[in-house]
């Protein structure tokens, strides 16, 4: 395994979404409300006050980087204009970092919260599993506070800006080697061990129906 690059995206129940918020104190309150629920993450993924950049704090130039290098998405292109994830930008968003920099926060960009976590070496597995105790844990908080935690309907999964997100709004892409000479694997046994290696990764998720499966074509 070369790299893992985990991505979940949640709302927060009782606080509207992105397009619907219509003041910048809204904004504000679901930036506290998140930020306060982020000292919930633990170890490698702990987030400290010195790596929570509030991003109406930055100067114009450092703003300017941040989009440059795609942490945060354009406030001007057509999505987020249309959809209205841009009104008062950039009040009330945030970027923050783990211990681990390759975790990373986003508050208020299209959704209420986006969690990132790239791997480069290590327990994969070990690392997939702390990734879901860490959303766990700030479902929990949420509900502590006396909010009702990530939006969710039995039917549709859980609820985005985007109507084509929903369900589990949860992506995991790996990159990985599979050593097998051509000559003696066909690419559909090749392909078969790939999905072996995905499948030591998802289980624990398939057996509570929390993810779809979409794999791209192995490069072979």
């Amino acid at each position: 395994m070369k790299r893992m690059y985990l991505k979940a995206e949640r709302n927060v129940v009782g606080l509207p979404l992105i397009p619907g918020i219509n003041s910048e104190e809204q904004f504000l309150e679901i930036r506290d409300v998140l930020v306060t629920a982020c000292k919930s993450f633990e170890g490698v993924l702990e987030v400290t006050e010195p790596n929570t950049i509030k991003l109406d704090e930055l100067k114009p130039k450092e703003l300017k980087k941040m989009i440059d290098r795609g942490t945060v998405g354009k406030p001007e292109d057509t999505y987020s204009k249309s959809s209205g994830v841009a009104r008062w930008w950039p009040q009330g968003r945030v970027v923050a970092y783990g211990i681990d920099h390759g975790f990373q926060i986003v508050i208020n960009q299209y959704e209420h919260l986006q969690i990132e976590w790239t791997i480069h070496s290590g327990a994969y597995v070990t690392s997939f599993h702390k990734f879901f105790k860490a959303l766990n844990n700030f479902h929990k908080h949420l509900k502590r506070k006396q909010l009702g935690g990530f939006w969710k309907d039995p039917k549709y999964g859980y609820i985005s800006v985007d109507p084509a997100k929903f369900g589990t709004m949860f992506t995991c892409e790996l990159d990985f080697t599979v050593h097998a000479i051509p000559m003696y694997f066909s690419k559909e046994e090749i392909v078969e061990e790939c999905d072996n290696v995905l499948g030591i990764l998802v289980t624990p998720l398939a057996a509570r129906n929390m993810y779809t499966m979409r794999v791209k074509e192995p490069q072979c």
